[in-house]
């Protein structure tokens, strides 16, 4: 993937509509079918409730209307959401991450309330990053809408999905999380202006191909045929932990993480988002024979190159040490209390001096060889077990 796009992906998306080529119309109709269809039946549990509801739609006739705007939706804000209530659940607001949304916008018109404290601002516009840059975006809500007019009008599969990672920072913890994006086309609805082009069987077969050639699949289905109208349905996933331990793999072989102070503060901070704890500092020690080279923690680091905040120091300074012990075992070590901790070596005892509380010593083997240490500490008691 690109860049990242910067800060409110919504900029660099609404700033490329022009290169959007289809019809989009935002539009309530297919949800309220879906409440009259579904719903309304006296054998339904939600019967009556559904009758009382589409009662009250009907006195709003511009809810219905073929396009609607958001002033609309926020002059019946009430009537909107009782009519979400078939989308999504109540009972799920405050943990669920989901939202409606214009379609192929990343503007939301309704969102849970979790998804509202992390996931959007007070326009409803997608907050973070996505791991994408603008024109390949673009690209994807071509083949997203061509997906859906090959399945809705042609009875065909394309086989193609779109998830997309948002990264957000947490307002509580300063952390970033990361979240797949899932779209859900139910309520989007295509129609066909005209009649609908005429494809032989070859080009039927070739349709599935030719979805991720956007520029040919335009010649076969002029993008003037066809209006999609409706809203989707987001699904907000958290892959935090995915995401991060294979960008913390990544970084781990990458010399430029361990160089450069900057990388290894992103470093850290990975660190800290896997683990949720902010207050959390990373350090590294490279071991070549008796020696070993400490790299200091990240948040100290005064100059751009790593080692230029590096100590030399002897195998034997780190004796009957929780570093000894780690290499010894080949295995992690955790320390809930460092007061608490027996027989202290005068490393522990620096820890406790530089106000750390907990930590956690983990040996780096290669090729079964012990080639240094990774240390996690925190100033709070049990932080880190």
């Amino acid at each position: 993937m690109s860049e990242f796009i910067p800060p409110g992906a919504h900029t660099a998306i609404t700033a490329r509509l022009g290169e959007f080529p289809l019809q989009s119309e935002f539009s309530l109709e297919p949800l309220v079918r879906y409440w009259e269809t579904e719903l309304a039946d006296d054998d339904c549990l939600l019967g009556s409730a559904a009758r009382v509801i589409l009662d009250r739609v009907r006195q709003v006739p511009e809810l219905r209307a073929r396009t609607i705007t958001l002033e609309t939706v926020r002059a019946n804000q009430d009537l909107v959401d009782a009519l979400m209530v078939a989308v999504f659940a109540p009972s799920f607001q405050e943990e669920s991450y989901a939202a409606a949304m214009l379609p192929f916008r990343l503007q939301t018109f309704f969102a849970t309330e979790a998804f509202s404290r992390l996931l959007a601002g007070p326009d409803g516009y997608l907050t973070g990053r996505i791991d994408a840059d603008a024109s390949l975006l673009a690209q994807v809500r071509i083949i997203h809408a061509y997906s859906l007019i090959i399945e809705r009008v042609y009875g065909l599969d394309a086989g193609i999905e779109f998830p997309w990672i948002t990264i957000v920072k947490d307002p509580e913890t300063g952390l970033e999380r990361h979240f797949k994006l899932l779209l859900e086309p139910r309520f989007l609805e295509v129609d066909v202006i005209g009649e609908a082009p005429v494809l032989t069987e070859e080009t039927r077969r070739r349709l599935r191909a030719l979805v991720l050639d956007p520029s040919a699949l335009m010649k076969v289905l002029p993008p003037e045929k066809f209006v999609i109208r409706g809203f989707s349905v987001v699904q907000a996933i958290e892959v935090t932990e995915q995401e991060v331990l294979s960008s913390i793999e990544r970084d781990l072989i990458e010399k430029e993480s361990i160089v450069s102070t900057e990388r290894f503060r992103a470093l850290q901070d990975k660190m800290r988002a896997l683990l949720r704890r902010p207050e959390v500092d990373l350090g590294l020690a490279a071991v070549e024979g008796e020696r070993v080279l400490v790299l200091h923690f990240a948040s100290r680091f005064e100059h751009a190159c790593i080692f230029a905040d590096s100590t030399h120091q002897k195998m034997s300074d780190f004796k009957g040490s929780v570093f000894e012990r780690a290499a010894m075992e080949r295995q992690p070590i955790f320390i809930e209390d460092l007061e608490a901790y027996p027989d202290r070596s005068r490393v522990e005892e620096g820890m406790l001096a530089s106000g750390y509380r907990s930590a956690v010593v983990a040996p780096l083997i290669y090729q079964d060889q012990i080639i240094g240490s990774l240390k996690l500490v925190s100033p709070r008691t049990g932080s880190l077990s």
